[in-house]
């Protein structure tokens, strides 16, 4: 119902990249985008778990070059070399 709303949309615009977008997001309602991550919550909560794990890797990363970067023989002394 949602994805036909948005293709009959789609196609009475003039094919703008920018334009098609507005039409996309006018033609979400309030409960829709819920509705949207309901359906898929196996990908939602896939995605979920990839994105927590990439920042923790990163905040991770940042919280050992802080501490390793003052030992006189560190072996992590740059950020990349962290990650």
């Amino acid at each position: 119902m949602l994805l036909s709303r948005i293709a009959s949309t789609c196609t009475e615009d003039d094919g703008e990249p920018q334009k098609r977008v507005k039409v996309i997001v006018r033609t979400l309602q309030g409960n829709d985008f819920r509705r949207m991550l309901t359906q898929r919550l196996a990908q939602s909560t896939l995605l979920f778990t990839f994105v927590v794990a990439l920042i923790l890797i990163f905040l991770d990363s940042g919280f050992v070059l802080s501490v390793e970067k003052g030992a006189p023989h560190a072996n992590i002394t740059t950020y990349p070399i962290a990650v």
